[in-house]
């Protein structure tokens, strides 16, 4: 890996995790001319994406269990 996507890297992570840092380290990164992400740019954790995934699906299975006691 070249020292650039590190670097990258490590300025994306500053970004995403910029309001867990103490002032400090803020007013360090904002001299550099880093800002905290904004809430669209930031991704969308694992966690909360299967967990949708799976609710939106078990809704789906009881719509139809519903739907088929509505018609048999």
């Amino acid at each position: 890996m070249a020292q650039d996507e590190d670097l990258g890297r490590w300025v994306t992570a500053q970004r995403y995790g910029f309001d867990q840092l103490v002032p400090a380290q803020q007013w360090l990164l904002g001299v550099l001319g880093i800002e905290a992400a904004e809430a669209e740019e930031r991704p969308v954790k694992r966690a909360t994406a299967v967990g949708t995934r799976c609710t939106r699906h078990a809704l789906v299975r009881l719509a139809v269990k519903h739907l088929r006691g509505i018609t048999t």
